[in-house]
């Protein structure tokens, strides 16, 4: 479900049953890595740094994620982190303050390395999952989902949101930011949307009717959506 490279060559990948994987040859081989994750889904892998990870699990409402400060040697156990802490997406500015999308759907936030989290009540979102999160620093940031308003954004650090048009009435799964301003959404209507506007336009591109789960731009022109 999750790959988080470090570098070219090093990096992490974790899905089903807690299964966590490492390679230190850009994916020639891959090695089973010793993690508590038990039997949980890992929807989301996030490596801030060569030492600094997160891992966030989808499969119960509590026990939500795991922090290593190690490299993926050893995992710590997150706690306070709420009633529902299921994440699908996540996005850290730094080691310390990171949002992550839970089941509820609403943005947990932390400013202190996962030690203590706050749930940001007013996600306007509505139902379903949040399954994209973007912050380009501690106040200014995206999050979509697959309900209500669908792409929702921040400028003072989730103390309010507001409701992003989007040009099709789908669910989003997948997003990419590179500025602000600038950026892709995927939905399940098999179309793609760009925006150099915030969302005040779009373009839109025909992905052949497949709902687009995951992306990757090469820059603000190319990429790929599977």
């Amino acid at each position: 479900y999750s790959l988080a490279m470090i570098n070219a060559n090093t990096g992490f990948m974790a899905g089903s049953l807690g299964a966590l994987r490492n390679t230190t040859n850009g994916g020639v081989n891959w090695d089973s890595v010793a993690a508590p994750f038990g039997t949980s889904i890992i929807r989301r892998l996030e490596f801030v740094n060569a030492n600094t990870g997160y891992a966030f699990q989808g499969s119960a409402a509590l026990n939500g994620g795991w922090k290593t400060t190690n490299g993926g040697i050893s995992w710590d156990s997150l706690t306070n982190m709420g009633a529902e802490t299921r994440g699908y997406a996540s996005s850290f500015v730094n080691a310390n303050t990171g949002y992550v999308g839970n089941y509820t759907p609403k943005l947990m936030k932390t400013t202190d390395g996962g030690a203590n989290w706050t749930v940001l009540a007013n996600t306007p979102l509505g139902g379903g999952f949040i399954y994209g999160v973007k912050f380009f620093n501690a106040d200014s940031g995206y999050a979509c989902g697959t309900a209500a308003g669908r792409l929702c954004r921040t400028t003072n650090g989730g103390t309010t949101f507001d409701t992003v048009p989007q040009p099709f009435a789908s669910s989003l799964y997948t997003m990419r930011w590179f500025k602000f301003n600038s950026g892709w959404i995927f939905g399940s209507s098999g179309f793609a949307g760009r925006t150099t506007t915030g969302g005040a336009s779009w373009l839109l591109y025909n992905t052949s009717g497949s709902i687009g789960y995951g992306n990757y731009m090469t820059n603000a022109d190319s990429g790929f959506v599977v």
